[in-house]
């Protein structure tokens, strides 16, 4: 896999596209979401998530492990995929993102965990508490 041009430990600032020199935090939010990369990244992010409780009831913590899982799983599949076809792979660099995704996943916890739910009473009455709330 071809690496990144390095930025120099000297440079005084990053290369930022508008050609004055500031520094931009490059973040997931600033990038095309209509990507297929995007669009599959999502797809892990959020599917973790939901076997999680859902991403409103995770820790900030579990959020970054959860991408940094979904990016490390899009770069093995990628690799998978130029084995698959034929192509030379840097073995090292697929046991290492194996190992990544296994100590990740390892972290997370690989099995699903159930929601917290309520009986059909116990909703209404909050529905109704909530309602009652709003309306004051």
């Amino acid at each position: 896999m071809e690496s990144s041009p390095q930025i120099q430990p000297d440079a005084a600032t990053m290369p930022s596209g508008n050609g004055r020199g500031k520094l931009r935090l490059l973040t997931r939010q600033n990038l095309d979401g209509r990507t297929k990369a995007r669009k599959q990244f999502d797809a892990i992010a959020q599917g973790i998530a939901d076997d999680l409780k859902g991403s409103g009831k995770l820790s900030t913590i579990q959020l970054h492990l959860i991408e940094t899982f979904a990016g490390c799983a899009i770069i093995i599949n990628a690799i998978n995929a130029k084995l698959l076809s034929g192509h030379a792979i840097d073995v090292t660099e697929h046991s290492q993102a194996a190992s990544t995704l296994v100590r990740l996943a390892s972290r997370l916890g690989i099995h699903r965990r159930m929601r917290d739910v309520n009986d059909l009473t116990d909703h209404i009455a909050k529905a109704e508490a909530d309602a009652e709330e709003a309306a004051s």
